[in-house]
């Protein structure tokens, strides 16, 4: 599996799961993306995809009326199953390309840093359109994903990347997928200490990167898509 980075087959989604609950947990301290998405999911049958060690499923429990929390990872569907302890949640570990729920069957499909994780774009539009089937006719899809700029795309080597990957991705999301954008904005990562901070950051993405870690908050510039 790849280390030194957050693609579909790291380390941190599997061996290292509670690394990235850490990491997870931290993102976005003031919560500006439940916020912003609060009252789309309220009463609403919500497909958490790629839910990871469950943060936004369980920041959702109290507001949506049925939550399925999905994601490939067992060891992360476990540290959720953990944490979490309600009626309304179907825990599920698939593949986000073969979705095991009905057509039409949700109200809004919500996945937090997935598709970007994928490296073929026809997996990834495969995934995109799993989301489709399994969504009502009126229902909608919101995407959260990293913005170009600031320092957390410095920290994991994006800022100077000759390929532009975080802008060519969000061009792609808007021009083949169709995506829009509904808000854009700037949070942070709140670690509990920089020396945390620094531990996660290097487990990640490796001793360069943590060198470049300064205190436990990390501005993060994020984008939420919609469909």
């Amino acid at each position: 599996m790849n280390k030194n980075n957050l693609g579909e087959k790291s380390k941190s989604y599997y061996s290292e799961a509670e690394i990235y609950d850490v990491f997870s947990q931290r993102e976005d301290a003031p919560a500006k993306i439940f916020k912003a998405v609060l009252s789309v999911i309220q009463g609403k049958i919500v497909l958490d995809l790629g839910c990871g060690t469950g943060k936004y499923t369980e920041l959702f429990t109290e507001h949506a009326k049925k939550i399925f929390a999905l994601d490939a990872s067992t060891q992360e569907i476990d540290i959720a199953r953990k944490r979490i302890h309600s009626e309304n949640i179907d825990f599920i570990v698939a593949d986000a390309r073969k979705i095991p729920l009905k057509d039409r069957s949700v109200d809004v499909v919500f996945s937090a840093w997935v598709l970007g994780t994928i490296a073929d774009d026809l997996h990834k539009a495969t995934v995109v359109k799993e989301m489709e089937r399994v969504l009502k006719p009126e229902g909608e899809i919101y995407l959260i994903e990293n913005d170009i700029g600031g320092q957390f795309e410095r920290i994991r080597g994006r800022a100077n990347d000759p390929l532009k990957r975080t802008a060519t991705y969000n061009k792609w999301l808007q021009k083949e997928m169709g995506f829009c954008i509904f808000k854009r904005f700037i949070t942070y990562f709140g670690f509990t200490s920089g020396r945390e901070a620094k531990q996660v950051i290097k487990s990640i993405w490796g001793e360069s990167a943590a060198n470049q870690v300064k205190s436990n908050n990390i501005e993060h510039k994020i984008i939420i898509f919609t469909k």
